[in-house]
């Protein structure tokens, strides 16, 4: 009881912001803590703007995307892209497949409107 005190005596009170922020904290990271607790390794992937690569095969950008680490890309679908629209029967499939040889994927795909 006298430790009870003590403490809230001498600790600073948690202004209502600072209650929210932790607990919003708190109620993110739960899932994380979770997979940690089961033994499972959890990250974001780690993907790369494809804009910068637009004159590469698909092919060679799969090669360059593995070759640099990343796990997938953001594809430009628009008109000047990578792919235009009215490419994305034909070309999307393509490209995917270069990405899947090794083990990379399209994680989102930038879309250009004019």
């Amino acid at each position: 009881m006298i430790a009870a005190r003590v403490l809230a005596r001498h600790s600073p009170r948690m202004h209502r912001r600072q209650f929210i922020t932790t607990t919003a904290a708190a109620v993110a990271s739960a899932p994380l803590l979770q997979a940690e607790a089961l033994g499972k390794k959890r990250r974001n992937p780690f993907c790369v703007f494809t804009k910068p690569f637009q004159s590469l095969s698909y092919d060679d950008l799969a090669d360059l995307i593995a070759e640099l680490g990343f796990d997938g890309i953001e594809g430009t679908i628009r008109p000047g892209g990578h792919i235009t629209p009215e490419q994305v029967p034909d070309e999307l499939p393509k490209m995917m497949e270069a990405l899947r040889k090794r083990q990379a994927r399209a994680h989102h795909h930038g879309l250009g409107h004019q």
